[in-house]
């Protein structure tokens, strides 16, 4: 058994070690004190770090904590954590446009729904579960451009122009190539979350010693402020968006409101690129066109058949041509 999470007053940690060990026995197990970690903010210098913890052998910082995946902890520790995740990424990138060379003939194509669907909203995950601070934010325009560099070196399309690069960003459904900019939806993301999941932890800790006792409180904390605050920045991004404020998710679950607003700020991305095209265009016409009925489900297609009425296969060659068109 793996991942045992607690969190309590630093006092407590030592013994709920031994009670955690004397129940691990009961059941037939060991409590690995060498592969358990610990953190508190209060502990900023390793003369900080109670040595009823240390001296069995658990591993205290004083720089963070990471659990299911998120780094917990000060800003340094997030940002190093943070680029330690997108070059692991990278590797993932650089796969892909190698995996496009390859000498199938479906490659280019097989490599640019891996990018979509596996590569491009990989960092979502941490922007759902960390508040877009700097850090984040930064970490996310880099793995942007990581992508977008991807999709050139598999399309060998060379380094597209702004509004090019714009157009890939949007959904497939608004005529785009479906490699969501990650920092722009990152606030979405992280107040989607808290929608989600804020009214189930006031339900089940309420009462708890070390949960605030009114909801005025709990809305105090650093992550619903934060949330307020990406709430904030959403309404000055897609004003005429309906973004409930915080305090309503105690109450009401939210579903769905990451997807809602992403909807939205997608929706007003594309009306900002087509706009910056003049009437009359190729580029404008291009966008519009895009976006029309079937004009992109070859994006999405899975190269399975290669010929008869039902193919749905683009050679590299071909794939190549009908991107750069």
């Amino acid at each position: 058994m793996d991942d045992g999470l607690g969190g309590m007053d630093e006092w407590v940690v030592a013994p709920f070690l031994t009670a955690a060990a004397a129940e691990f026995l009961a059941v037939g197990l060991a409590l690995r004190l060498d592969k358990c970690r610990a953190w508190s903010p209060h502990w900023r210098t390793p003369a900080d770090l109670p040595t009823a913890i240390t001296r069995r052998g658990v591993r205290a910082s004083t720089d963070g904590i990471i659990i299911l995946s998120a780094p917990i902890g000060t800003p340094a520790f997030e940002d190093r954590t943070l680029q330690a995740i997108v070059a692991g990424h990278q590797r993932l990138l650089d796969a892909l446009v190698a995996f496009s060379s390859d000498s199938w003939d479906f490659a280019v194509q097989g490599a640019n729904l891996l990018l979509r669907y596996c590569g491009s909203p990989r960092l979502l995950y941490w922007c759902r579960l960390l508040a877009p601070s700097p850090s984040l934010l930064a970490t996310a325009r880099a793995h942007d451009d990581a992508k977008m560099a991807a999709f050139e070196r598999i399309s060998r399309a060379g380094a597209l122009p702004l509004s090019a690069r714009r157009q890939v960003q949007l959904p497939i459904r608004l005529g785009g190539f479906g490699l969501v900019s990650t920092a722009r939806v990152a606030s979405a993301a992280y107040l989607g979350s808290v929608a989600a999941t804020v009214g189930d932890v006031w339900d089940r800790f309420r009462g708890h010693s070390w949960m605030p006792g009114t909801e005025a409180a709990l809305l105090a904390l650093p992550w619903l402020a934060q949330a307020a605050s990406a709430r904030t920045d959403l309404l000055v991004s897609i004003p005429s968006a309906a973004v409930p404020p915080v305090s309503q998710f105690i109450a009401r679950p939210h579903a769905r409101l990451q997807h809602r607003l992403s909807e939205a700020l997608a929706k007003q991305d594309f009306t900002v690129l087509l706009e910056s095209f003049p009437v009359g265009s190729r580029e404008r016409a291009r966008l519009l066109a895009c976006q029309g009925p079937l004009s992109s489900g070859w994006l999405s297609a899975i190269p399975g058949q290669s010929s008869g009425v039902n193919r749905k296969c683009l050679n590299n060659y071909a794939y190549r041509m009908a991107t750069a068109v």
